[in-house]
């Protein structure tokens, strides 16, 4: 990263140096954010990116960076943030070291923009599927407590729906093997009673159920 910024910074230098009119130069400055959970661990300056004898040390210009690593950031910084930017700050520093966070009520401003962003920096589409469904056409404003509310609600949602599922395959697994045990029907016969695969009924048929 050391190497990609003095790279980035010095294109800026030689740009204003080729302007053909007489211009004040001004300052460039890059800012590296990192919203990786673990600590950053790699070189933050020029002379830590290069294998060089002490002797020649103190020839060779340093150059660092200015990083920020949003996951630990504090909330007084957080606080100083006046953009979206503080919303997004704040959901990374505390999504996973605060029990229970549910996001701040600080309405969002550019909407789109934000969960667009969030979806790019967590690599999770819920943000854009959420967003499509829930929150593009709503009324009002709109904040990262009511977002984070409806994940924990779709979530609860679906795991509703797969107990129910899984309450109906161990039903029906509870009825083949008894009726396997009672010696009465053949696997074919079953499959064709409750219109299964033969493979399905003697999957089923040899499930381990779980007894309360």
């Amino acid at each position: 990263m050391p190497l990609r910024i003095l790279s980035y910074d010095g294109a800026a230098y030689r740009n204003q140096l080729n302007q053909k009119c007489k211009i004040k130069r001004y300052p460039v400055i890059t800012l590296v954010l990192y919203f990786g959970d673990g600590e950053w661990n790699k070189p933050k300056n020029l002379l830590g990116c290069l294998d060089i004898p002490e002797n020649l040390k103190p020839y060779v210009n340093d150059y660092k960076i200015n990083l920020f690593e949003i996951c630990r950031l504090t909330d007084e910084q957080i606080s100083k943030f006046r953009s979206d930017f503080k919303i997004v700050a704040d959901y990374f520093a505390k999504r996973k070291r605060v029990p229970g966070y549910h996001g701040t009520k600080d309405t969002i401003r550019h909407v789109d923009e934000f969960f667009k962003l969030m979806k790019v920096l967590t690599n999770d589409n819920k943000f854009e599927s959420i967003y499509n469904e829930n929150i593009s056409n709503a009324k009002g404003g709109v904040n990262m407590c009511d977002f984070l509310d409806t994940v924990e609600a779709r979530g609860k949602a679906a795991g509703r729906s797969e107990g129910k599922i899984e309450g109906k395959i161990e039903g029906k697994a509870e009825i083949i093997q008894e009726l396997l045990k009672a010696g009465k029907m053949t696997v074919e016969q079953i499959a064709d009673m409750l219109r299964l695969p033969v493979e399905k009924v003697k999957e089923l048929a040899e499930m381990v159920l779980v007894t309360a």
